[in-house]
């Protein structure tokens, strides 16, 4: 639990409202929440902690007045207002005679003590008090600690800054963590912008979102990887002919380095929750395409076609797709394209020097 004084947010009018005031009260900078007059001083927001994200929230003041139709300052002393509800849970706390004079010290010191309460002895206190108001059921019913705050009224209230819950699961963050993928914090909007603003390409029932698996750009295709197999220097000359004069070999080193993508039931980082279909399209065939995810057709006719789409799934298919997404763009991305096919051309490498090796073993035999 933390207190803080509180400034004017809406929802608080001017003192003015509430007619003219005594002279003791009229050059004190008073200001009104709700229907109490107070001093701005004289006001905490306090918070505690309990289920969920957003921890509840009270603001505790020392009222010197009540207004209905008329300021009564008979009716002060400490007030209790419960912010996720919006109701009042408890007031006259600690009166005198008249807030006439302001607040006295023993409301002071009440309103300290109140504001450093745990949980328990808060919500105690607020039910033993003779104007109690049931209505807050944390509060009524005594337990350890409180229920979710109300954040939307928060923010009304000015208590907090708008912030749509992270809706990535507890596997998704721990990846983002390693750095393997960049899964940050994002927000369901922000999610479904991201994937509205990813590339597509035409498919036979629209267009759909896609990824170049083109590998017309410039890369090592020697056949040679760190860690892969030994492949022979004395025929690197001729290894690289055999890749110039023959399109198979790089075709079938890209078919064996996209063909995962392409199996039934693919899912980005092995999710479950995150089965795809993907299939070959776009020119020449050299795209991969997301035809559709976990059974909803992802063809669209235009961005407010797919928008309508996404938006209609759930959170977690919509975190999963975004995440599908980033997950592509990464290992789809020309680095990574380059480092894939490049260690299926080594095995190819490996296994056309060994075709050679026969083939010269027999020439050998044959003279002989």
């Amino acid at each position: 639990m933390n207190a803080t004084p509180s400034p004017h947010r809406s929802g608080m009018s001017a003192p003015a409202g509430v007619g003219a005031l005594p002279s003791s009260l009229r050059f004190r900078g008073l200001t009104m929440t709700g229907q109490f007059l107070h001093d701005p001083e004289n006001k905490r927001d306090i918070f505690f902690q309990g289920e969920g994200d957003v921890p509840r929230s009270f603001t505790v003041l020392i009222a010197l007045g009540y207004k209905t139709d008329n300021l009564d300052l008979g009716r002060n002393g400490i007030a209790i207002i419960d912010n996720d509800n919006w109701r009042i849970v408890a007031d006259a706390c600690h009166a005198q005679a008249s807030g006439l004079k302001g607040a006295s010290a023993e409301q002071r010191r009440a309103l300290e003590e109140i504001c450093a309460f745990g949980w328990e002895e808060f919500a105690s206190f607020c039910r033993t008090r003779e104007t109690y108001r049931a209505g807050s059921g944390d509060i009524d019913i005594p337990g350890s600690k409180p229920a979710a705050g109300n954040a939307e009224r928060q923010v009304k209230l000015g208590l907090r800054i708008h912030q749509e819950p992270d809706i990535r699961s507890d596997f998704i963050r721990g990846i983002h963590e390693t750095g393997d993928y960049n899964l940050p914090r994002t927000t369901r909007r922000g999610m479904i912008n991201d994937i509205l603003m990813h590339p597509s390409q035409e498919s036979r029932n629209g267009r759909t979102l896609a990824w170049d698996t083109r590998m017309n750009f410039s890369w090592d295709r020697s056949g040679r990887v760190e860690g892969g197999e030994e492949v022979c220097r004395s025929m690197d000359a001729r290894w690289m002919a055999a890749v110039k004069e023959d399109d198979d070999l790089l075709r079938k080193a890209c078919d064996e380095a996209f063909s995962p993508y392409l199996a039934e039931g693919f899912a980005a980082l092995g999710l479950e929750e995150a089965t795809c279909e993907i299939v070959a399209g776009g020119p020449e065939g050299e795209h991969l395409l997301l035809k559709s995810f976990r059974g909803t057709d992802l063809e669209f006719r235009d961005h407010r076609d797919l928008r309508q789409k996404i938006e209609a799934l759930s959170e977690e298919d919509i975190s999963n797709l975004w995440v599908t997404v980033r997950v592509l763009d990464k290992d789809l991305s020309r680095a990574s394209r380059a480092n894939e096919v490049q260690i299926h051309l080594n095995s190819l490498r490996a296994e056309k020097e060994q075709e050679w090796l026969v083939e010269a073993d027999e020439e050998i035999a044959f003279v002989v």
